[in-house]
Parts: C-alpha cells; structure tokens; sequence
C-alpha cells in the first residue's frame, strides 16, 4: 500500500509526541504512537514503563475511546529520539485486532 500525504502527517505526529517526550535517562518514554481514526481526528501517545506498562498504542487508543470515538483509520508507532516507525508488540497487535479488525497498521 502506498503511503499519502495524511500518513506522512500521521507518522510526524507519532515523531513529534516521541521527541517531545522522550526520556533517554529512565527509559520511561520512549515509544510514540498516532491514531488516525476516520473522521480525521488524531490521537497520540508514549509508552508508559512499568512491569506492566501501557504502550504508547494503547495510550492513544484509551484516549481516542475516552473522547468518544469509535471508529479509527490508521495507526502508527516510532520508538526512540529520532522516531523510527517500527512494529506494533504482540500485545498491541491483539488489542488491535480486538477493538479495530480493519485497522491499517504501519509495520
């Protein structure tokens, strides 16, 4: 599938949250995420580091749910300073496949 320009924004809101959030000393933030859902309203988010933390996908998923929304587009994840895109973890790809089976999922 080939990227458009809202994905390019998708992506830069993901890097965005990252780098304004990132803690390089605890490790405590350091993965970003962007939910897209389909009227056009974005959600972000960071991991939240615990033994049982919240991904940063989980974060803008709770969020976007809290405001009401139900209905999602795409989602993105970017993991340290720079915001690389990577791969949603087990756990997200599960949860994702629960709450939004026709999701597009950059990975």
């Amino acid at each position: 599938m080939k990227l458009n320009e809202e994905d390019y924004k998708l992506i830069e809101k993901a890097k965005e949250t990252i780098q304004k959030n990132y803690d390089g000393l605890n490790f405590n933030h350091t993965v970003g995420s962007a939910l897209r859902c389909k009227d056009g309203t974005i959600y972000v988010g960071v991991n939240v580091y615990s033994i049982h933390g919240a991904c940063a996908e989980q974060v803008a998923l709770g969020r976007a749910i809290t405001d009401g929304k139900r209905l999602f587009d795409t989602i993105v994840a970017v993991n340290g300073k720079d915001g690389e895109v990577i791969s949603h973890c087990g756990n997200c790809r599960q949860i994702l496949s629960d709450y939004m089976p026709q999701l597009f999922c950059y990975y």
